[in-house]
């Protein structure tokens, strides 16, 4: 396939679109500027959009609001339950991966296992020590490469010593 392709040229640009859109603080359904973050999607919404795809079938989900700070500079999440819900977040349902406050708990999952938030943060932290020290020893080897990539192209490229190539 020839890159310069239509097809291809169309998909790998709208591709490279919805990247910079899920990653620039953008409405992944409409573009505009996102103010809620869906937990169980890791997509960023409008409220508009949320509240259109958000209908029964997802009612569940956890939406974190996105707050931008005076200068435009920050932003800060609140931890409120839902749109619905101004309580904060305070347990954790095992059996549908959410929280919520505990009204909300005793409402929606009266049946459910779920634990406070603190419990939950307990059971996770030797999960999160063991992905932090992987990301650390990824991180040296990423900076050893860099060391050793930086080491090479002085040494080869600036002695004319391109006989590898």
């Amino acid at each position: 396939m020839e890159t310069n392709d239509e097809d291809f040229v169309f998909c790998h640009t709208v591709a490279l679109k919805l990247r910079q859109i899920k990653s620039q603080g953008f409405c992944y359904e409409c573009g505009t500027s996102a103010s809620i973050k869906c937990v169980q999607c890791m997509v960023l919404f409008c409220s508009c959009c949320y509240s259109k795809i958000h209908g029964k079938a997802l009612q569940n989900h956890t939406q974190i609001s996105l707050v931008k700070e005076e200068y435009d500079s920050f932003c800060t999440i609140t931890n409120n339950c839902s749109s619905t819900c101004s309580e904060a977040l305070s347990y954790f349902c095992n059996d549908c991966g959410t929280s919520g406050c505990s009204n909300c708990m005793l409402l929606k999952h009266k049946m459910h296992d779920y634990v406070t938030l603190k419990e939950k943060n307990k059971e996770m932290i030797p999960e999160f020590n063991e992905v932090n020290q992987k990301i650390m020893v990824n991180l040296q080897r990423i900076n050893q490469t860099r060391k050793v990539s930086t080491y090479l192209h002085q040494h080869l490229f600036w002695q004319g010593d391109c006989s590898y190539n």
